[in-house]
């Protein structure tokens, strides 16, 4: 709620209380750290996203952000690269069109340009008008 709100100070006690109750929550661990950075503690920012990624070592959230206090807090440009280098391989490797093709079976055609898209590419309307002719 504080975090949302922009009232890092306040929400830095609540995530160092919520980080003593469970130790190995990640995502508290790297908000507390990004409320470091936003009232301007860039080396505590640094040494707490460095602890959650002990916890986990390929969290994504945690290696984009850690580059972002290297870059902007603490001007460490080979740091902040390292850090998004290393988010880039914790990645899994995506296949090509695997989301795209899971979006286009599952979504609906939203407008008359989308079913002529579909028309186009895909060798006919997967939604057709119900009553209708398929095409």
């Amino acid at each position: 709620m504080y975090f949302d709100a922009e009232r890092y100070q306040d929400a830095i006690q609540w995530y160092e209380a919520a980080f003593k109750l469970n130790p190995n929550d990640v995502n508290v661990s790297t908000d507390l750290g990004v409320c470091f950075y936003y009232t301007n503690q860039a080396d505590r920012a640094v040494r707490q996203m460095e602890e959650s990624l002990r916890i986990e070592p390929r969290h994504l959230k945690t290696l984009l952000n850690l580059g972002i206090v290297k870059a902007f807090g603490k001007q460490d440009l080979a740091g902040a690269a390292a850090a998004w280098k290393r988010s880039s391989r914790s990645r899994p490797p995506a296949r090509k069109g695997r989301l795209h093709s899971a979006r286009w079976r599952t979504s609906r055609p939203r407008t008359p340009a989308d079913r002529r898209y579909r028309r186009r590419h895909a060798g006919g309307d997967p939604d057709p008008k119900p009553g209708g002719p398929a095409r």
